[in-house]
């Protein structure tokens, strides 16, 4: 083998491990968003105990505005009751009742707002963790299709390299060979020419 081929020969077993160098990287990369993605996973999953929380909130929100509806016709069906007995302080007990009424009816509003809004702040983190979820499958699929490939590669690197050695075994072997068989074609000549 020329001097020139073998000069060929290291430089494509040095491309061979610069791409094996290549690929380790690329595993190593691929590992840390292996680790993200876990994290991001954990951050839902916190996310989840968060909405729970928010949903047993909403439920004692409901309790309370059903006891306090539950009062409020209590009392109407106080006043009603009793409105005959106290036809001298009707007016200055529809007066009070209109106070109250007004009290609770704002009480009401301000409730129903309060749910309303703790129902669309539930929904909307719902939506967000499922655009996370589906986010987190996306990038899942992404991690094992470029570990598969970068698997591929590893083969293919390490196919190479053992083919690699294979060629130098035989260049090693060949070039042995080869100056055994010059030395002993010298000696022949040395042998004739001492005749």
């Amino acid at each position: 083998m020329s001097r020139v081929e073998e000069a060929r020969l290291y430089s494509w077993n040095a491309d061979l491990e610069k791409r094996a160098a290549a690929v380790r990287s690329a595993r190593s990369k691929l590992e840390e968003k292996k680790a993200a993605c876990i994290q991001l996973e954990a951050s839902l999953v916190e996310l989840a105990n968060e909405n729970d929380a928010s949903e047993r909130i909403l439920f004692q929100k409901e309790q309370y505005v059903a006891s306090r509806k539950a009062v409020l016709e209590q009392a109407n069906t106080e006043r009603s009751s009793q409105r005959s007995l106290l036809d001298r302080e009707r007016k200055k007990t529809t007066m009070d009742a209109e106070r109250v009424e007004n009290a609770l009816d704002n009480e009401w509003r301000g409730l129903e707002e309060e749910e309303k809004a703790a129902e669309l702040g539930h929904h909307q983190r719902m939506n967000r963790f499922q655009q996370q979820l589906e986010e987190l499958g996306k990038q899942e699929t992404e991690l094992i299709e470029k570990l598969r490939q970068l698997q591929n590669a590893e083969l293919s690197v390490s196919n190479l390299l053992r083919q690699l050695k294979q060629k130098d075994e035989q260049l090693k072997s060949l070039s042995e060979a080869r100056l055994q068989h010059m030395r002993a074609e010298l000696r022949e000549r040395e042998a004739f020419l001492n005749q």
